[in-house]
């Protein structure tokens, strides 16, 4: 599946299949909205209001560091986007 058949599935799908591709998938490797954004090709505030959602299913998590919130996928969102490719 290509990233346009992705993104037609919906911003929520595209933004956990990029975070699993970019492997942000432990608390060491969480990573800030202003870092994912300019990674994934969207603005900060599409990316902190998806990554809310995600959050909202469980399917990402944040640790808080320096005062920012950094994301990184739970194993739901790692299963969640190996399951969009199957």
């Amino acid at each position: 599946m290509d990233e346009q058949e992705i993104k037609s599935k919906g911003i929520v799908f595209y933004v956990l299949s990029k975070l699993h591709e970019l492997c942000i998938s432990m608390p060491e490797l969480a990573t800030s909205v202003e870092e994912i954004s300019p990674k994934i090709g969207l603005s900060r505030e599409e990316t902190a209001e998806t990554l809310d959602k995600l959050a909202s299913e469980y399917l990402v998590t944040y640790v808080e560091a320096d005062g920012k919130k950094k994301f990184y996928l739970t194993s739901r969102g790692i299963i969640a986007a190996c399951s969009i490719f199957t």
